[in-house]
């Protein structure tokens, strides 16, 4: 499956808008009708109060964060891109993994094989 664009990271920075004195946190998303979000997420029902909640403990730091939705989980788009409007915080569809990665100061998961990444 192609997951998004690979670009270098200059070419990710300027696309994203990133500064490259602060640092990043790259939150990738799950489909929220995994099984292990529905039945073992203690915290977390939904990656839309999984951004709100990482949003929140972020707000008043330098931190940037980009969300990388799940590239199955187009549906929702709007919802998930209403949610990165604060001034620090980028949703990217269409970005690789692999190009993210090199940018990022570290990734938040719940369940995701990017953890392991």
């Amino acid at each position: 499956m192609k997951t998004g664009q690979k670009k270098d990271s200059e070419a990710v920075l300027a696309q994203l808008d990133l500064s490259p004195e602060k640092p990043v946190i790259l939150l990738p998303l799950q489909i929220e009708s995994d099984s292990n979000i529905q039945n073992n997420s203690p915290h977390y029902k939904s990656m839309e109060d999984l951004i709100r909640s990482v949003t929140s403990v972020l707000n008043g730091t330098e931190a940037q964060l980009v969300v990388k939705p799940h590239p199955e989980d187009r549906a929702r788009r709007d919802r998930i891109e209403a949610l990165c409007s604060d001034a620090d915080v980028r949703c990217c569809w269409d970005l690789s993994l692999q190009s993210l990665f090199p940018v990022t100061d570290l990734v938040v998961v719940i369940n995701s094989t990017v953890g392991l990444e």
